[in-house]
């Protein structure tokens, strides 16, 4: 399948659609402004074409072979200011 191209730049692959005019943008027809990616044609937001997926947690449960880290649990007594200064 052809990767699509910028309306603008034939030779650079889009990147973006327009959510106004709905041009196909690369890098060079867009600009940011407070976070968000804006058409430089027209000035409305600009989406990605494919969407970006957050990194992958690096907690202890998402690591295969480790259990989560546990809570306190039922028979644990929260600390008060004087066993606090003992170390509970």
């Amino acid at each position: 399948m052809a990767q699509p191209t910028c309306a603008t730049h034939a030779q650079s692959r889009a990147l973006y659609q327009c959510d106004g005019c709905g041009k196909l943008l690369c890098d060079a027809c867009i600009e940011e402004s407070h976070r968000l990616l804006l058409c430089r044609l027209c000035g409305e937001r600009a989406l990605p074409l494919a969407p970006r997926l957050p990194p992958p947690s690096r907690s202890a449960a998402s690591r295969p072979g480790r259990s989560p880290p546990r809570g306190p649990t039922d028979s644990a007594r929260p600390c008060s200011i004087r066993s606090a200064a003992r170390g509970c």
